[in-house]
This record gives structure tokens, C-alpha cells and sequence, in this order.
């Protein structure tokens, strides 16, 4: 008999739609072609899991385009239309494959209805920059690893401190210092709204004076 991965339809709904969020100081569109350094980041995040990194940091407004697909779909789209990359080989294999992405032009700031990350709502984001990294794993069903992993810090030190900054050093390679990540996450199409929580919450929390 097959696996429940030999039968199933590979779909984007096969995928998490994960994140790393955090702020910069600067242009928070950044891009890359370091394939080794996105595996670095973001493996230590999904495990040994069939996952597609994307060779970019965007600003959050940036992620969903003017035909409505967030950054996730639009580049499931393209591996799929193009054939580059088996994604059945992907999962069964559970191998990362990494794609460049074209220039920051191609991923104007969206109208987001959710407008607190504008600096004319919060003057603090012209200096604190929220910025996400997106990345597609395979979704096992199980909570991520990156769950998994804030949860055993917080448990066994307090918090999470170490493994935070490990992403942090990882990350050097696309986002220079003074850019500092926070946290984690899945995109929830139907809820936009909750990644901009993250950036508002942080700022009301620890960063508003």
C-alpha cells in the first residue's frame, strides 16, 4: 500500500505558510542568493522537512500583490507553472529547495486595510522597520519545530533567549546589525491582521516611550 503521501494531492494546502518577523533599521527588503545561508536560517526552524526558502526579507504590506496572493501562493505558483521544483520528491526526500526572487519592484507596498504599520499611525516603525522572512514547509500535522523549541527555553531556562539569538546570528548574512528578530509564526490569509499584530504588540509592549 502507498503513504498517505504516495495518494494525497500535493496542493499550497499540503504547506505552513511560516515567518520569522522582527525589525531593522533601513530598507527591510533585502534579497539574497546565499542558498546555504537561507538553509542555515530557516532549517533549524522546520527540521528535516520537504521546505522552500524564499531568497528575500519583504516589509509585511509587501507580501500580498495586487491580484490578492500573498508572497506564499505567488511563489508556489511559480515553482509549480515553471516545474521547478517536485514537490512529491520534495516532501518524500524532505529536502529544502531555495528560489530567487526578482528585484523589490516586483513587490510594490500593498493598501493593506490594516494600516498601523504606516508611520503617519505609528512614527516609531520609521525607525523600527518591521520585516518579515517567509518560508513553505511541508505540514506534518505536528506543532513546528520552532514551537517546539520556544516552549522547551521557556521551560527549562525561563525563555527562549538562546535559540532567538541563534536565528539572529544566522540571519546575518541577508540582515545586518542593528536588525534584530522576535519571533515566529504562520500567515493566516483569511486573518492578515494577526501578523500585524506582532509588529503593534511588540512596539506598544517594549518599544513606544
Amino acid at each position: 500500500m502507498g503513504s498517505k503521501k504516495d495518494s494525497e494531492k500535493i496542493t499550497l494546502n499540503s504547506f505552513r505558510k511560516e515567518y520569522i518577523w522582527g525589525f531593522t533599521q533601513g530598507n527591510p527588503k533585502r534579497m539574497s542568493d546565499d542558498k546555504n545561508g537561507f538553509y542555515k536560517l530557516i532549517q533549524p526552524l522546520t527540521g528535516n522537512n520537504g521546505t522552500i526558502t524564499i531568497g528575500a526579507s519583504f516589509h509585511p504590506y509587501q507580501i500580498i500583490n495586487q491580484s490578492g496572493d500573498d508572497i506564499w501562493e505567488t511563489l508556489y505558483k511559480v515553482i509549480e507553472a515553471n516545474k521547478f521544483c517536485d514537490y512529491n520528491h520534495l516532501i518524500e526526500e524532505k529536502y529544502f529547495f531555495h528560489m530567487n526572487t526578482p528585484g523589490p519592484q516586483a513587490f510594490p507596498i500593498g493598501n493593506w486595510e490594516d494600516q498601523r504599520l504606516y508611520t503617519e499611525i505609528n512614527p516609531e516603525f520609521s525607525r523600527f522597520v518591521p520585516f518579515l522572512i517567509p518560508y513553505l514547509t511541508y505540514n506534518t500535522l505536528e506543532d513546528p519545530l520552532w514551537l517546539e523549541k520556544l516552549h522547551m527555553g521557556i521551560a527549562t531556562v525561563g525563555n527562549a533567549q538562546e535559540f532567538i539569538e541563534s536565528v539572529n546570528i544566522a540571519s546575518r548574512f541577508l540582515m545586518p546589525e542593528p536588525t534584530f528578530f522576535i519571533g515566529f509564526g504562520v500567515f493566516e490569509k483569511n486573518n492578515p491582521s494577526e501578523l500585524i499584530d506582532h509588529y503593534v504588540d511588540f512596539l506598544e509592549r517594549h518599544l513606544k516611550k
